[in-house]
């Protein structure tokens, strides 16, 4: 009989060929099992591997996380060490950056505009003065801001007839919109950089910026009274002249708020002379002049070879 012969599908002849029997001819693979039982049964899955931890030994997760205050205080104080050394790589950057010329703007801090670190910045012999000249700057700001409350209750109460009124209003308005930035770059901005450098070619550019400030708010603290046609009459500065015009017609509600803008302005044309002076003093008595005279001959003898 050939092997052809024989029929493939016959239940007799569905053997293993790899068991051991079936290469042996003593019968299947499965002569020794149950029937019924699946080949899959067979094979055992493989259990999941243990969790393992970043250096890549395995550890029991629920003894290894502990919570006892001795592990707390430890990690607390890893973390505050970390603090420590990321605190101290700002300050060094802080510090790379300031000696690199970047300026960091910090001012104010709710929309920094500007830089304006002084204790970072300036030498420390020389903050108490730039401390002053920063006060002196507040009160320009806050002095000019407050002079439009006097103006626009003298407009706004009748003191002076509409159209006075409202020009005496925008001359207000306009010297603090202008005012404001005017006095950083008139003269603060001058006075931290010839601070920051101790350079005395930047303290000249100062005192000629702020020769015009401590003019003009002489000028607003006595607030004479101008009439330019009839847009114009009165002052629109609430100084001493203006106060005593305002008590004399028995404006005595606006009075007070007269009063007190001529008190701000008073006292802001006093610190301005104080700062000048003793900004000059500092300026006379470390040698400031012959410096500013040696910078100003370097520049001159470096742009001429340059040409």
């Amino acid at each position: 009989m050939s092997r052809f012969d024989q029929n493939p599908f016959d239940e007799e002849t569905d053997r293993n060929p790899y068991s051991q029997s079936g290469r042996q001819g003593g019968g299947s693979f499965f002569d020794s099992q149950q029937p019924g039982i699946a080949m899959t049964g067979m094979i055992d899955r493989p259990s999941p591997l243990p969790p393992e931890s970043r250096s890549g030994s395995t550890f029991d997760v629920t003894s290894d996380v502990q919570f006892s205050p001795r592990a707390l205080r430890k990690k607390q104080k890893e973390l505050q060490s970390r603090e420590a050394v990321l605190r101290k790589k700002e300050e060094e950057l802080a510090k790379r950056e300031a000696s690199l010329g970047i300026m960091t703007k910090n001012f104010p801090p709710f929309f920094p505009l500007i830089r304006n670190n002084i204790r970072e910045d300036v030498p420390e012999y020389l903050q108490g003065l730039m401390f002053l000249g920063f006060w002196v700057w507040m009160g320009t700001m806050a002095t000019l801001f407050y002079n439009l409350v006097p103006i626009t209750a003298a407009w706004i109460g009748g003191a002076y007839d509409s159209s006075p009124g409202f020009g005496n209003f925008f001359m207000a308005l306009l010297y603090f919109i202008i005012g404001v930035p005017g006095s950083y770059f008139l003269w603060y901005s001058r006075l931290y950089y010839a601070m920051r450098k101790d350079s005395g070619v930047g303290m000249a550019f100062f005192f000629c910026g702020f020769m015009t400030h401590v003019l003009f708010f002489i000028f607003a603290a006595i607030s004479p009274p101008f009439s330019i046609g009839n847009a114009f009459q009165g002052s629109s500065f609430a100084g001493v002249i203006s106060t005593i015009n305002v008590f004399t017609h028995g404006w005595g509600v606006i009075g007070i708020f007269y009063a007190i803008g001529a008190v701000l302005f008073v006292a802001e044309a006093f610190f301005s002379f104080v700062l000048i002076i003793r900004v000059y003093a500092y300026f006379r008595g470390t040698g400031a002049i012959v410096r500013m005279k040696q910078e100003a001959a370097r520049s001159a003898a470096s742009s001429s070879s340059a040409v």
